[in-house]
């Protein structure tokens, strides 16, 4: 969860002028086919929490992995700049470049709302957070979306995170496996 995040939601609003949920469906969530709506948790004052609280069904979180694994694609039409997808996924700062880094454990990297995993393979995945979470691998063109309520997963330094990791990449590397 970031403040970051959050003011950047009120910025959209306003040089948009449509709440978080109308923009979005018209920019995303209508253009990618999704098949049910999404709620947006509120804060006291009808403002989405635009630095989570965003439900949707698994199968439209898969969609959304699916248009980052797709360049930010659906089928002939570009919906996020492929631009956009790429910058997202790399870390622009030392701090934010997966591997030790001084004053924290976090060995992850981060990138524009993406995390990318401690030995960088090209995958990276969002997460909730209650262990929610969107995996893309772009070089087996797998995406792994999981559905969680761990209430321990920042006390416990994201290590559910790390199990979820290590199975995923196995399924990943015996996907891109030759017989």
């Amino acid at each position: 969860m970031s403040v970051d995040t959050q003011v950047l939601g009120h910025i959209l609003v306003r040089a948009t002028g449509q709440d978080l949920s109308t923009y979005a469906s018209e920019k995303l969530w209508k253009p990618l086919g999704m098949e049910f709506d999404a709620i947006w948790l509120v804060d006291g004052t009808g403002m989405e929490w635009a630095f989570g609280g965003l439900n949707a069904s698994l199968r439209d979180l898969a969609r959304f992995g699916w248009l980052y694994l797709n360049g930010g694609r659906r089928g002939e039409r570009q919906i996020v700049p492929e631009e956009w997808v790429r910058a997202s996924v790399t870390p622009d700062a030392p701090h934010l470049v997966p591997g030790p880094k001084p004053g924290t454990t976090e060995t992850m990297g981060y990138g524009y709302q993406w995390w990318i995993p401690a030995e960088p393979r090209g995958d990276f995945m969002a997460l909730g957070v209650y262990g929610q979470t969107i995996y893309v691998d772009p070089g087996t063109r797998l995406v792994i979306v999981k559905n969680a309520v761990d209430l321990d997963f920042q006390e416990n330094d994201f290590e559910s995170e790390r199990i979820a990791l290590a199975l995923w990449r196995t399924i990943a590397a015996d996907l891109g496996a030759t017989p």
